[in-house]
């Protein structure tokens, strides 16, 4: 079963956990968990959190995306966080699908094996169906 990562700004957790539900319910097994935190810390609003549990999600975030062999990430120009995770995603090799246009991340987002979809049925598609894998 291939387990995901899904990823987003803190300000979209809800629709992120939306498409965790979906990507669940396609078969898939979803390993983020930052998106189901709101009832634990009661916000939306990452600037609200302390800084010790600012780290501690933090931290759980790269635990959880170290077990992921794919990462499903919600393009938004405001989305630094989510950039972090693409970029250790990217690096980490696994497959990276983004929901969203090239031009709501920054250019160095664009690169050759990342998957672009409109969206989170498509990108269920392309986790199950990969295409080929490209390298500079």
């Amino acid at each position: 079963m291939t387990r995901v990562y899904v990823a987003a700004r803190f300000a979209d957790k809800a629709l992120a956990e939306s498409h965790g539900r979906r990507l669940r319910a396609a078969g898939l097994h979803v390993v983020s968990r930052w998106h189901a935190l709101e009832s634990a810390h009661g916000t939306a609003d990452e600037t609200a959190l302390c800084r010790e549990t600012r780290r501690a999600i933090a931290a759980q975030n790269y635990h959880d995306l170290a077990a992921a062999d794919a990462l499903v990430c919600l393009a938004h120009p405001d989305g630094r966080g989510t950039l972090m995770e693409l970029a250790d995603a990217y690096a980490r090799g696994l497959h990276v699908v983004v929901i969203g246009s090239p031009y709501e991340l920054t250019l160095m987002a664009d690169r050759p094996h990342v998957e672009w979809v409109e969206t989170i049925e498509q990108a269920i598609a392309r986790i199950n169906n990969p295409g080929p894998r490209c390298d500079w």
